[in-house]
């Protein structure tokens, strides 16, 4: 199943990410990112998650 991400700030902001597929595992680089809280949406064809993810 073919997913797509969508990054978030807290103030609701989409941050540009990169995600890599790797297999059935992605990755995506968060170095160039500020501390903080970001919301990591990830979106299927049937299917939606969110994530907090805290950078520190």
């Amino acid at each position: 199943e073919q997913l797509h991400f969508q990054l978030y700030n807290l103030m609701g902001q989409k941050v540009e990410a990169a995600v890599q597929e790797e297999g059935n595992r992605y990755r995506f680089s968060s170095g160039h990112l500020p501390k903080g809280i970001y919301l990591l949406e990830v979106l299927g064809r049937e299917e939606r998650a969110s994530l907090k993810i805290l950078k520190e």
